[in-house]
């Protein structure tokens, strides 16, 4: 770079003035090389991804709650009111108390579950698996057992008014001092079913003997 200092022809030394500062030109984009041409482009594309893309989306997944385990939430609170329970695995689990007033059980395994004492008002408890589970003392006032899998359960002293059973397996299932006044009660079996003391669905109280569908199979539709 020439120094601003000079000498005159009077051997004089001055100062001459810089040259004037000049924009640089700007080639199109046709007159860039390949390779450079690329590289721009490539650095444009990331940089908006990283702005607009993944770093928008990791954003928005921070943002989002996470995502509730009902089962766990269950057992911590015993209570999940209108739950959706449909097809969960269930099978032992102790859920003796719980409220699951109008939940949605559809389908799910809840063999050998103990929900003693629980409330299951208005439940959908259809196509359930409940082999071998103590509902003994449950309230299911409105549940709907519809196609459910109940032999061997245990329904001593549950309330079950207005429930659905139609087309129920109830073999040797335990229903003693059971309320089911104004049941559906269609197409269920019953073989070996003990009903000592239960009301059944027309207002029927067993108290001094028992009702042995073996022995009474016409009293099993109402």
């Amino acid at each position: 770079e020439a120094s601003p200092l000079q000498i005159t022809p009077a051997g004089d030394v001055g100062y001459r003035s810089p040259p004037p500062m000049t924009t640089p030109r700007l080639l199109p984009l046709a007159h860039l090389p390949k390779i450079a041409l690329t590289t721009l482009l490539l650095s444009t594309f990331s940089t908006g991804i990283l702005q607009g893309g993944w770093m928008g989306d990791r954003a928005l997944a921070q943002e989002e709650e996470p995502e509730i385990d009902l089962v766990q939430q269950l057992l911590k609170d015993k209570e999940c009111v209108e739950c959706d329970l449909r097809y969960r695995n269930l099978e032992g689990v102790d859920l003796a108390g719980v409220n699951l007033e109008d939940a949605n059980l559809y389908g799910a395994n809840l063999q050998r579950v103990n929900l003693a004492g629980a409330y299951l008002e208005g439940a959908n408890l259809g196509a359930t698996d409940l082999r071998g589970a103590d509902l003994s003392g449950a309230s299911m006032g409105r549940a709907s057992f519809e196609g459910a899998q109940m032999t061997a359960s245990n329904l001593e002293n549950a309330n079950l008014q207005r429930a659905n059973f139609y087309l129920t397996d109830l073999t040797g299932a335990r229903l003693v001092g059971a309320n089911l006044a104004g049941a559906r009660w269609q197409k269920i079996k019953a073989e070996s079913a003990e009903f000592c003391g239960a009301t059944m669905p027309d207002g029927t109280t067993f108290q001094r003997s028992c009702f042995d569908p073996r022995q009474n199979p016409d009293q099993l539709d109402y």
